[in-house]
Protein backbone atom coordinates (compact mmCIF):
# COMPACT_ATOMS: atom_id res chain seq x y z
CA UNK A 1 0.00 0.00 0.00
CA UNK A 2 2.71 2.48 0.98
CA UNK A 3 4.80 1.51 -2.03
CA UNK A 4 1.84 2.18 -4.32
CA UNK A 5 1.35 5.64 -2.82
CA UNK A 6 5.07 6.36 -3.03
CA UNK A 7 5.12 5.45 -6.73
CA UNK A 8 2.05 7.63 -7.30
CA UNK A 9 3.76 10.50 -5.49
CA UNK A 10 7.02 10.12 -7.43
CA UNK A 11 5.23 9.87 -10.77
CA UNK A 12 3.48 13.22 -10.44
CA UNK A 13 5.21 15.40 -7.84
CA UNK A 14 7.68 17.00 -10.24
CA UNK A 15 5.21 17.34 -13.11
CA UNK A 16 2.44 19.41 -11.53
CA UNK A 17 0.62 21.48 -14.14
CA UNK A 18 -2.70 23.13 -14.82
CA UNK A 19 -3.24 21.01 -17.90
CA UNK A 20 -6.57 19.17 -17.86
CA UNK A 21 -4.92 16.04 -19.25
CA UNK A 22 -2.54 16.03 -16.28
CA UNK A 23 -5.35 16.25 -13.74
CA UNK A 24 -7.45 13.66 -15.59
CA UNK A 25 -4.53 11.24 -15.44
CA UNK A 26 -3.90 11.94 -11.75
CA UNK A 27 -7.57 11.47 -10.83
CA UNK A 28 -7.90 8.30 -12.90
CA UNK A 29 -4.82 6.77 -11.29
CA UNK A 30 -6.00 7.81 -7.83
CA UNK A 31 -9.31 6.09 -8.53
CA UNK A 32 -7.53 2.92 -9.69
CA UNK A 33 -5.42 2.88 -6.53
CA UNK A 34 -8.41 3.20 -4.22
CA UNK A 35 -10.23 0.45 -6.12
CA UNK A 36 -7.14 -1.79 -5.98
CA UNK A 37 -7.36 -1.63 -2.17
CA UNK A 38 -11.15 -2.02 -2.09
CA UNK A 39 -11.83 1.61 -1.14
CA UNK A 40 -10.39 1.06 2.32
CA UNK A 41 -10.58 4.24 4.42
CA UNK A 42 -6.83 4.26 5.00
CA UNK A 43 -5.93 4.18 1.29
CA UNK A 44 -8.53 6.85 0.61
CA UNK A 45 -6.85 9.03 3.26
CA UNK A 46 -3.41 8.46 1.74
CA UNK A 47 -4.59 9.22 -1.79
CA UNK A 48 -6.48 12.28 -0.57
CA UNK A 49 -3.35 13.56 1.15
CA UNK A 50 -1.40 13.22 -2.10
CA UNK A 51 -4.10 14.96 -4.11
CA UNK A 52 -4.21 17.78 -1.57
CA UNK A 53 -0.45 18.20 -1.83
CA UNK A 54 -0.56 18.20 -5.65
CA UNK A 55 -3.28 20.85 -5.55
CA UNK A 56 -1.31 22.94 -3.04
CA UNK A 57 1.75 22.83 -5.27
CA UNK A 58 -0.34 23.76 -8.28
CA UNK A 59 -1.73 26.81 -6.48
CA UNK A 60 1.82 27.75 -5.46
CA UNK A 61 2.98 27.51 -9.10
CA UNK A 62 0.12 29.77 -10.18
CA UNK A 63 0.94 32.26 -7.45
CA UNK A 64 4.63 32.29 -8.44
CA UNK A 65 3.72 32.74 -12.12
CA UNK A 66 1.43 35.65 -11.27
CA UNK A 67 4.16 37.28 -9.19
CA UNK A 68 6.50 37.27 -12.19
CA UNK A 69 4.04 39.23 -14.35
Amino acid sequence: MYQTIWKFHKKYINNISGDNAFWDEVINEADMITKKYHNHNFIIALVSAELTEFERLHRELIKDADARI
